[in-house]
């Protein structure tokens, strides 16, 4: 088991998060359930343009996912 360290970003912020995960692919399932408790939170109604972002990193090493989500109105 390995600790990664998950860096949130989006709505002005940037929230690291710690956590630990068999392999990188594990850490990756666990950063888009960190991208979704994001998105779900974001109001369905609301029309502003937003862009989130969760970060995947072994701790003390080099970044292993990128996770992006990104939306704006239609014109």
């Amino acid at each position: 088991m390995a600790t990664y360290e998950y860096i949130v970003m989006g709505y002005g912020s940037e929230t690291p998060l710690a956590g630990a995960a068999t392999s990188d692919q594990d850490a990756y399932s666990e950063a888009v359930q960190f991208l979704s408790e994001l998105m779900q939170e974001k109001s369905a109604l609301e029309t502003a343009p937003f862009k989130l972002s969760v970060i995947a990193q072994r701790v003390g090493g080099r970044p292993v996912w990128r996770i992006e989500s990104s939306a704006s109105p239609c014109s």
